[in-house]
């Protein structure tokens, strides 16, 4: 399977379980972490920005989607 089929795949799986904006306990349950510390830095890591919608961070599920395939070398 190449490289966009499996961002595609993932994209559809995260949006279907997130929508289309993620919060940080849920970018914190996809990447397996316990603080918030540690996803921040992950999310920096991985050059995802934060969108401010209202009061709130949100991060945008395809761009993680993305970057988590081509960083774990999902293909």
């Amino acid at each position: 399977m190449n490289v966009y089929k499996e961002i595609e795949r993932k994209q559809t799986i995260l949006r279907g379980l997130y929508g289309g904006m993620m919060t940080m306990t849920e970018v914190k349950r996809e990447l397996g972490l316990a603080s918030d510390t540690s996803v921040r830095e992950a999310l920096r890591e991985l050059e995802i920005p934060a969108s401010k919608i209202g009061r709130r961070k949100m991060y945008e599920t395809d761009l993680l989607a993305k970057r988590l395939v081509e960083v774990r070398g999902m293909v």
